[in-house]
């Protein structure tokens, strides 16, 4: 997740991993690399927020994990959006990324904005 900004460079604050059902628990490893790749070059660019986020599925099951900005991994438990009440909770944390996103970019994509968000 991210956008390409209208200045020379990328724009990059999440990212995701979606596997088959059965290669689930290997979403993790590679969302953290993906993480801690974006981390680094953004640190490298000067960035004031390295803190990248992102989430693992297999398109039932979510997981969301957090790089901070002193490279400390957070991760919540395992929502299994086949429960309603953890389908809304899913939902809201992809849409409160999104909105992290676009607040710290200095030019949200146009998609996003007709999103509402």
């Amino acid at each position: 997740m991210g956008y390409r900004s209208l200045a020379r460079e990328n724009i990059l604050l999440a990212a995701m991993e979606a596997k088959q059902r059965s290669e689930f628990s290997h979403g993790e490893a590679q969302l953290i690399t993906y993480l801690a790749i974006l981390r680094e070059a953004r640190r490298r660019m000067g960035k004031a927020n390295t803190v990248t986020q992102g989430f693992y599925t297999d398109g039932i099951r979510f997981v969301f994990v957090c790089i901070t900005t002193d490279g400390v991994i957070q991760e919540s438990e395992v929502w299994n959006t086949d429960r309603p009440a953890h389908l809304q909770m899913v939902y809201s944390w992809i849409i409160q990324m999104m909105e992290t996103a676009m607040k710290s970019t200095p030019k949200p994509n146009a998609w996003l904005t007709k999103l509402g968000l």
